[in-house]
């Protein structure tokens, strides 16, 4: 059974927080595997709705998170790995939780809630911290990935236009920047992503070359 299970504003528990994160990606796969029915898509995604968090933010859009504590409370690694990965995993939940059940979204607030958390994950562009911003990047789009992101973009962009287009201007810059060989990454400018870029745009072509990625 797919049940949702989160801690919320705690003292710091790296261990914990890496054990939920690696459960939130397993439910994402059972719900993208179609290995659980309507009653318990709506009730898993109801509780975590009832965990989502504001933070205020530079871009003064309405965000919510599914974080584990302050943000302001993490450097930038700790937020790249226990405030925005979990809420990477949060909209595509939403996501493809919607395009399996379409009446979720007569939900009362449930397209609002969707368009806030996807607001919450264009707040860095999708990337990593640092050096790891690339490599962050490929993570993000990969998860985004595991669910059903195309057909959402597809069949419910106007739920928020701007995350779409941030979306579709990542995908871009992998295409012609990472898989080109063009942008290297690293501390010393070194790394190239071009292996990796391909598999993770095989996900939104419709090749499954990368789906056993994560």
């Amino acid at each position: 059974m797919m049940q949702f299970t989160f801690i919320n504003r705690q003292e710091e528990n790296y261990p914990e927080w890496d054990r939920i994160n690696e459960k939130l990606l397993d439910d994402l796969h059972t719900l993208a595997a179609g290995q659980t029915d309507e009653a318990e898509a709506t009730a898993y995604i109801t509780a975590m709705i009832d965990e989502l968090r504001p933070v205020e933010n530079r871009l003064h859009k309405p965000m919510l998170f599914l974080m584990y504590n302050d943000p302001a409370s993490m450097d930038a690694d700790d937020r790249v790995d226990y405030l925005y990965r979990p809420t990477y995993i949060a909209a595509t939940l939403m996501m493809t939780a919607v395009c399996r059940y379409p009446a979720l979204m007569r939900k009362a607030g449930y397209c609002r809630t969707l368009m806030e958390v996807l607001n919450a994950t264009t707040a860095r562009d999708f990337l990593g911290a640092w050096y790891d911003d690339y490599p962050g990047l490929l993570d993000t789009l990969q998860i985004f990935a595991t669910g059903d992101i195309v057909r959402f973009m597809e069949e419910y962009r106007w739920v928020n236009e701007y995350f779409v287009e941030k979306l579709r201007s990542a995908l871009t810059f992998v295409e012609t920047e990472l898989c080109t060989g063009k942008v290297k990454g690293g501390w010393d400018g070194a790394v190239d992503y071009r292996e990796r870029g391909a598999q993770v745009l095989a996900m939104y072509s419709g090749n499954d070359e990368g789906s056993e990625m994560m």
